[in-house]
């Protein structure tokens, strides 16, 4: 994993993963915004998993930053439905979304000189009936391994008005760093995989660092 200091939204490097958790559409759109403009401007490529936002949505807000409508497209911006990429026949599958980031890297590195950024809305882990869901936070640590040897980048994109604090406590601790207040930063309650098994990580009464409160309801 890259270590780093705080860093703005425009100039995301590859092997950082980064939890964001929102709670309005209009804070979401406009932190991603930032992000996947200065990731297309460098030369990267960009891959948003939407829950509820459109491509034309994100297109057009990126068009608005004065990112160049070539880069708008395959293979540098696409936009895929996040059931879809996470939950294929209504089932989440760690081991395969996790295969599914390590494709999409490799395929990736050979078109583009760039970061590698993924992003995605995670509602779509609240859908009833849904099963696996409770391998999400087991997966949200996995990641920081895949990280190390395909190192892209990914944002995971919670919004508090879907989860309660509980678990976005659980799902905060799994990331290395935060947004927060449109700046990346070292996320002090991160708790490596490893620590978290055999008894290590410990739980803390208090918020969470990111504007809403880890225990009881977000």
């Amino acid at each position: 994993m890259i270590e780093q200091g705080p860093l703005n939204l425009e100039s995301i490097g590859p092997g950082t993963h980064v939890c964001f958790i929102y709670d309005s559409a209009d804070q979401r759109l406009d932190a991603i915004g930032r992000i996947m403009a200065g990731v297309l401007r460098g030369g990267g490529s960009t891959a948003y998993f939407a829950w509820e936002s459109d491509l034309d949505l994100i297109r057009n807000h990126l068009r608005l930053r004065g990112v160049p409508v070539h880069l708008l497209d395959e293979p540098t911006f696409t936009v895929e439905p996040a059931a879809e990429v996470y939950t294929a026949g209504r089932r989440f599958d760690k081991d395969r979304m996790l295969g599914l980031l390590r494709q999409g890297y490799d395929r990736m590195r050979t078109q583009v000189n760039g970061t590698v950024f993924f992003t995605g809305e995670m509602e779509w882990s609240r859908q009833p009936e849904l099963t696996g869901v409770d391998q999400l936070v087991a997966y949200e640590q996995a990641v920081n391994d895949v990280i190390r040897t395909h190192p892209f980048s990914a944002i995971c994109q919670y919004d508090a008005r879907a989860f309660d604090g509980d678990l976005l406590f659980r799902i905060v601790k799994a990331h290395p760093l935060m947004l927060v207040r449109n700046q990346i930063l070292a996320n002090p309650y991160y708790v490596p995989a490893a620590a978290s098994e055999d008894g290590h990580g410990h739980e803390h009464d208090h918020a969470c660092g990111c504007g809403h409160q880890a225990h009881g309801h977000a």
